[in-house]
């Protein structure tokens, strides 16, 4: 009698773990790739393959391993003395940025859309469209130690 009440119970049991098993299948994630580079001193990017079979990328600056500065990030350039130039999306709009260490970043043209060039010596603003589609020409060029002085000067992040 028991052994007949114990395959009565396993009979009823065993839609319940199929179904577990194949709700299982369908909530899981794709696989993803994750690649860490070192940008330079304490930096790092690290890069997540989201759907590697459509090529979907996601670039994240990482100051360590336990520090996201930013999510997304296209550009960036390391300068020495644990700073680095970098370029991410900001409420839908692209900001270039310069940090060191555990300082804030530091927006470069906070008042302009253009975008800067993260060159050996100097960041130089690149010009833009205007509304007539001809280019205004970038007016702004910042030395690397100016960079980094203005970056040092920066509070610490999450000390705001």
């Amino acid at each position: 009698m028991a052994i007949r009440n114990l395959a009565i119970i396993g009979i009823l049991l065993a839609p319940l773990v199929f179904l577990s098993c194949d709700s299982h299948e369908r909530t899981s994630r794709p696989t993803v790739d994750e690649r860490t580079v070192g940008v330079g001193g304490t930096w790092v990017v690290r890069t997540h393959a989201r759907l590697p079979e459509a090529g979907s990328t996601e670039t994240e600056l990482w100051y360590g391993n336990d520090e996201r500065v930013a999510r997304i990030v296209h550009a960036y350039r390391y300068y020495g003395d644990d700073c680095v130039a970098y370029d991410s999306p900001d409420g839908g709009i692209q900001h270039d940025y310069f940090t060191c260490g555990r300082h804030s970043p530091l927006i470069l043209g906070p008042d302009s859309r253009a975008t800067w060039d993260f060159e050996q010596d100097a960041l130089q603003q690149r010009g833009i469209e205007n509304s007539t589609t001809a280019i205004d020409h970038g007016d702004q060029r910042l030395s690397i130690p100016d960079a980094k002085r203005l970056a040092n000067a920066q509070p610490l992040r999450g000390s705001q």
